[in-house]
């Protein structure tokens, strides 16, 4: 039933995922990063195209993963990347602050369904490590970002 209700959230995020949508507030880019209007439209079309590229393997990776022919790391993988793809395209800080506190979300709701599998003795404690690892990389980063410009 606990691995349900993990499953059940890593299937809402990865809803989330697909629909992201940018927040016009705080519009002012970091001193790192690029205006929109500053991208390189060819790099900017490029992005997009990958993006875009993302959102679909996400849909079709998530249909994979609930019937079965899908591994959760694999899922977990391309939400991931697709997050990448939308932190390559954002702007603002605010875009990148809710990017990254989704990447955050991802990687702890994967943390627990590792851990309650490694519980049943479905997957090794390697793969428990590893994410977590991942998440404790993914909220450095976050940490780091709302320090800056404090």
């Amino acid at each position: 039933m606990h691995l349900r209700m993990i499953l059940s959230i890593l299937v809402a995020i990865t809803a989330g995922l697909l629909v992201i949508q940018h927040s016009d507030a705080d519009n002012q880019p970091s001193n790192h990063e690029a205006n929109s209007n500053d991208m390189d439209p060819v790099i900017r079309k490029l992005l997009t195209e990958r993006r875009d590229t993302y959102k679909s393997l996400v849909e079709i990776v998530n249909e994979s993963y609930l019937v079965g022919r899908a591994e959760h790391r694999q899922l977990i993988q391309v939400q991931n990347d697709l997050l990448q793809a939308e932190l390559d395209l954002a702007t603002t800080r605010s875009e990148r602050l809710k990017i990254h506190q989704q990447l955050v979300d991802n990687l702890q709701a994967y943390e627990k369904l590792l851990e309650a599998r490694f519980a049943n003795g479905t997957t090794q404690q390697t793969d428990v490590l590893s994410t977590k690892a991942d998440r404790l990389k993914a909220e450095v980063a976050l940490r780091r970002l709302q320090l800056q410009d404090e």
